[in-house]
């Protein structure tokens, strides 16, 4: 009897499983800004966000917003390649690019800025190629590639 049982799930397991992946892909005839996108992050609303050369992506799952930074505008995105993003508690968007600028996006808002990480620190290096970005007890921890783990 229990053989039975187990042929019947792998039966099933078989069947169910079988089917094919559904794969799309999509490119700037889209709505994409760019077809190379260097960071992919899920947010806690579900939208999509992509990090490119020329700025951010967001997808809500059927079509793309481009968000860029715009000179002189103090509060668009920061301007550069985004390689990392995360999302804090607070539903803030976390930058960082591929120059080492560290930036915040408001999505409730559609505004953001940068943060100047490095004017009151002068040990850490500049133009460091932000990798991650985590927030663990009030911290925000950058691993970058060239200038080790910082903590803010």
């Amino acid at each position: 009897m229990l053989q039975k049982i187990l042929t019947i799930k792998i039966i099933f397991l078989s069947i169910l499983f079988s089917g094919q992946i559904e794969f799309e892909r999509f490119t700037i005839d889209d709505g994409l800004s760019q077809n190379t996108a260097y960071e992919v992050f899920q947010d806690s609303r579900g939208y999509i966000w992509l990090g490119t050369q020329g700025g951010l992506d967001r997808f809500n799952g059927y079509e793309f917003k481009h968000y860029e930074s715009e000179s002189g505008d103090s509060t668009s995105i920061i301007k550069g390649w985004i390689r990392s993003i995360n999302e804090d508690q607070n539903g803030i968007i976390w930058l960082g690019t591929q120059d080492g600028n560290f930036g915040w996006f408001d999505p409730h808002e559609e505004t953001g800025g940068e943060i100047d990480l490095y004017e009151n620190h002068p040990d850490i290096r500049r133009y460091a190629r932000f990798d991650k970005i985590l927030f663990h007890k009030n911290y925000i921890y950058i691993a970058t590639i060239g200038n080790g783990l910082c903590r803010y």
